[in-house]
């Protein structure tokens, strides 16, 4: 819920000579219009005139938090509980500045407190969800988003946190069910459409996620995530040209988000514009050094221009960053199998990483046995790799794909000769 909406809300429950104070009118209409400095300014006069008036700390304290003022914002939950300490609302209220400075030990007390004056309280179980997801606590996390689920059945935010936690456990079809529902509960809440849309992509639902991170820039259009969202849809569906409008988008909202210029680097590899997307990648790399995406990235750029030394040593960084990153070794073993170049190959090595890959991804795909069946091509194993072939190709089939390269390469096979990468900038 936005915080312009719980100051209106607080207002409306003030007593009616509070309400019919000219500031207090005033503020209401600058809700209306969002700034929060000036209900700073109304309140701060309001409290001089009736320092003993406990809501308008609260409101105040609201107003800074807005503004990112969170030492101010404590002053005042402070003295609101120390007018009074029986309220939840304002345990509650306090828990949020403190998980906003990342103090979440206070905050987990806090929403504690609040639910120790009150077990009923919504909004203090979905705070100890909040603070249990970051500490990776799912279970417990889970138990008190449902419990505010129960509370308050027509409250979005609590199904959309739920519905991430579905996510977490690839249980995308109960994560698309809450997210629904939070669209349901609020139409208008732009991250309820990000958050389906975000439950799509995972389903590999790709039209849906358009359409979800389409309404989301339709509510804000200022929002980075959204036109990442849709970018990221709209490059699994092949339509790059939109895909990399959208990237384009969030890099001039935000110019130093790191997973904008990772969509935008891939999409310019695919659209065969290799020197923007190294540029990318590198920056991404100077941002972020550890960047595993990047340095894989970057490796594929190199690759393509036919640079293998520099390629080898891209995939190296990347795979000595996150050793179990089954796409990192797929990528690798297919480099150290296929390059043209003989001195990069490296048939062994290539099929160690293939079938750790395969380990990782559960048994394997289509392209996981491919690479399987190039490695063993490479050692000079032609029959393990037509079997591994044969099985990639049956296994692309029962997905529906056509898969023509695929099948020129099980001929290789059979003709016993290795398949080498033609490189195509």
């Amino acid at each position: 819920m936005k915080t312009a909406l719980i100051l209106a809300l607080l207002v409306s429950t003030f007593s009616i000579d509070l309400q019919a104070h000219g500031a207090v009118r005033s503020f209401q209409d600058e809700i209306q219009k969002g700034d929060p400095r000036k209900g700073i300014e109304l309140f701060t006069g309001l409290i001089e005139d009736m320092p003993d008036r406990v809501e308008l700390y609260v409101l105040r304290a609201s107003c800074y938090q807005q503004v990112k003022e969170f030492d101010k914002a404590l002053a005042d939950y402070n003295k609101a509980i120390e007018l009074d300490g029986k309220q939840p609302g304002f345990l509650v209220g306090r828990g949020t500045v403190y998980e906003e400075k990342g103090q979440l030990e206070q905050a987990l007390a806090d929403y504690s407190k609040a639910l120790e004056l009150n077990s009923e309280w919504a909004a203090a179980h979905q705070g100890k969800g909040r603070i249990f997801r970051i500490q990776k606590n799912y279970e417990k996390a889970f138990e008190e988003f449902s419990k505010a689920i129960e509370i308050d059945p027509k409250e979005p935010t609590a199904y959309a946190f739920r519905g991430n936690l579905h996510l977490e456990k690839k249980a995308v079809d109960k994560a698309l069910a809450d997210f629904s529902k939070a669209v349901e509960l609020a139409p208008d809440n732009p991250n309820a459409y990000r958050s389906r849309g975000n439950g799509y992509l995972w389903k590999k639902d790709y039209e849906k996620a358009a359409i979800d991170f389409s309404k989301a820039i339709e509510l804000n259009p200022r929002d980075v995530e959204h036109y990442v969202g849709r970018g990221d849809a709209y490059y699994y569906l092949e339509k790059y040209d939109k895909a990399l409008a959208d990237y384009e988008s969030a890099c001039q909202l935000a110019p130093k988000n790191i997973e904008a210029l990772l969509g935008r680097a891939r999409t310019l590899n695919q659209l065969k514009n290799l020197d923007k997307a190294l540029a990318d990648y590198r920056h991404v790399i100077q941002m972020d050094p550890k960047n595993v995406k990047a340095h894989w990235g970057l490796a594929g750029i190199f690759r393509r221009k036919g640079e293998f030394d520099e390629a080898q040593a891209a995939y190296a960084t990347a795979l000595k960053l996150d050793p179990e990153n089954a796409g990192v070794l797929e990528h690798f073993a297919w480099f150290l199998a296929c390059c043209p170049e003989s001195k990069m190959r490296d048939g062994e090595k290539a099929l160690q990483y293939a079938k750790k890959a395969c380990d990782l991804k559960q048994g394997g795909d289509s392209w996981s046995f491919q690479v399987v069946a190039a490695a063993h091509a490479e050692l000079g194993n032609f029959a393990e790799a037509v079997e591994w072939q044969k099985k990639a190709l049956t296994e692309g089939a029962s997905a529906g794909k056509k898969m023509p390269e695929s099948t020129k390469r099980l001929k290789l096979y059979e003709d016993k000769k290795p398949y080498r990468e033609v490189i195509k900038p």
